[in-house]
């Protein structure tokens, strides 16, 4: 089919394509028949002056002029557009809606040259052979659409697989980091685990870590014992249940910015043991701006009336939203106090501890 007539998607696919949130929404059988061939006036019609393929992305994937020019220079070797009708039909027939292809195809554009029967249905099969189910590989391909191109996914899933027995899991750190994909596993997550346990960490809190901080695990091997060494010579200890909170709040900040911080609540009359302190039992608080800090310290230092050091022992004060949590429940407080109401002979961190709903 010719690049310059080709036309895929009905007016009904681009209708349903807006009409859904950024979420990946598996579709029913009875709206997939709606994804097939069409006729080339329910098309998005491009405007002047586009390349073919660069035309083909608005008519076919709800580009823009702008998207579909810069997607397009890795399609401008296609003569004709079999491929990408074939990919695009197959992807609506999996159950993808047109935000998720679109996501789909920005991210990977090479992904509509690929071939459906001899590369696509064989690796999807794979998948399904390890145990996800159809809505679950729709959610695995918008997560990271360089499945569909990998050579290795296969193996690497897999392995994965063996590490987090729980699809949720898995897919949780997929859709955290698709780099994990792309990694050299062996050099990268392999090591980087092994050097954990090294160091007396048990696999289910390496595992917690692959889950929820996987980009700490895809580091290179050299610069993640570099930051295991540092964040020891900080003064968390391997069996804190803090460790890896501190390797992730360090591998966040550079030098640099660890010695700003350190000036800024110095300034608020912090001794370096309290900050250290701090940093042990909430090392996150280093991953905040220098103005959220500025903004949390002199509200309770200079308006509430703590003591620094009293913040340094409760870091978690730090970390809590200044306007939506630590500035009202200050009202409440004051308002507890001058009514004599129960509750007024609570100090501030119990009160700003306290969930939402009870």
């Amino acid at each position: 089919m010719p690049l310059q007539t080709s036309r895929l998607l009905s007016i009904s696919l681009l209708r349903h394509g807006k009409a859904r949130n950024l979420s990946t929404r598996i579709l029913p059988i009875s709206e997939r028949v709606l994804f097939l061939p069409f006729s080339t006036a329910a098309a998005k019609k491009p405007p002047p002056n586009l390349q073919p393929m660069a035309e083909y992305l608005v008519s076919n994937c709800g580009f823009t002029s702008s998207e579909a020019t810069k997607a397009s220079k890795q399609l401008s070797h296609l003569k004709s557009t079999q491929k990408p009708d074939s990919v695009l039909r197959f992807l609506h027939l999996l159950g993808l809606n047109q935000t998720s292809i679109k996501t789909i195809v920005t991210w990977c554009p090479r992904v509509l040259t690929a071939d459906v029967e001899k590369t696509i249905k064989p690796k999807l099969q794979s998948i399904r052979d390890l145990g996800f189910s159809d809505s679950e590989i729709a959610e695995l391909i918008t997560a990271n659409p360089s499945i569909l191109r990998l050579t290795t996914v296969i193996s690497k899933i897999e392995y994965f697989r063996r590490r987090l027995p729980v699809k949720a899991d898995l897919l949780k750190a997929l859709k955290r980091d698709p780099t994990l994909l792309h990694s050299n596993l062996a050099e990268t997550v392999v090591r980087n685990s092994a050097l954990l346990q090294e160091h007396g960490l048990p696999e289910s809190k390496i595992s917690a870590a692959l889950i929820n901080m996987p980009w700490l695990l895809t580091r290179k091997a050299d610069s993640f014992r570099e930051l295991v060494d540092y964040t020891v010579r900080l003064g968390v200890p391997h069996d804190s249940k803090m460790f890896l909170y501190a390797l992730h709040a360090i591998s966040r900040i550079s030098k640099e910015t660890f010695r700003v911080k350190f000036e800024l609540m110095k300034s608020f009359g912090w001794s370096e043991d309290n900050f250290y302190a701090a940093f042990r039992k909430a090392p996150n608080f280093l991953t905040r701006s220098d103005e959220k800090l500025r903004t949390i310290m002199n509200f309770l230092v200079n308006e509430v009336g703590l003591e620094a050091g009293y913040v340094a022992e409760h870091p978690m004060f730090l970390m809590f939203s200044f306007e939506k949590r630590l500035l009202p429940r200050h009202k409440v407080h004051q308002i507890l106090k001058s009514e004599g109401l129960s509750g007024a002979k609570a100090n501030l961190l119990s009160i700003v501890y306290m969930p939402e709903h009870t």
